[in-house]
């Protein structure tokens, strides 16, 4: 789930695993942290998952 500002949420339930990411980030759009976000989201699952 994505939110304006920076904020994520992702549950996995296959892995057991919930995360939320708060964020205030200047520029109502997710264009600008997209990639950034996607790519941690996916190194967090990986690691934790």
């Amino acid at each position: 789930m994505l939110g304006v500002r920076g904020q994520r949420l992702l549950i996995c339930p296959e892995l057991n695993l919930v995360m939320a990411k708060f964020g205030s980030h200047p520029i109502a759009s997710n264009l600008v942290t997209d990639v950034i976000h996607a790519a941690a989201l996916e190194a967090l699952a990986q690691r934790f998952g």
